[in-house]
């Protein structure tokens, strides 16, 4: 089972077209790999793929992406727990 908790921006999940999940090899981390990679999927997602709105997602666990997203301008819109999984789901736009 999923539940999924709204920001309070009015937004709701079927309103994006794709939901992104991405990580990189710990020994790529001190290059700043994951920010590299978020740069290039947030433009290719829109000039290559066509995708107006679509979601980043990571595990709250993973504590040094959630702080890498955090200082990008991207904002959470979602929490998402899912039954039998632990740590929630943060799902930026």
């Amino acid at each position: 089972m999923q539940t999924v908790r709204h920001s309070p921006i009015d937004s709701r999940w079927e309103d994006y077209e794709a939901a992104v999940y991405f990580w990189v090899r710990q020994s790529r981390l001190a290059v700043e790999m994951d920010r590299a990679l978020l740069d290039a999927l947030r433009d290719s997602l829109g000039q290559d793929w066509g995708l107006k709105r679509h979601l980043f997602v990571t595990n709250e666990q993973f504590t040094q992406q959630v702080g890498m997203i955090g200082k990008s301008d991207l904002q959470v819109r979602f929490e998402i727990e899912e039954a039998g999984k632990p740590g929630r789901y943060l799902a930026y736009e």
